[in-house]
């Protein structure tokens, strides 16, 4: 279950560098 977030937000992270910003902060 998490696992799979996870690598989905992962591979998203890896494709969109400038949405890996909003995604940590919007993690943290």
């Amino acid at each position: 279950m998490l696992a799979s977030m996870v690598v989905l937000f992962f591979d998203l992270w890896k494709r969109n560098s400038r949405l890996n910003y909003h995604i940590s902060f919007w993690l943290l």
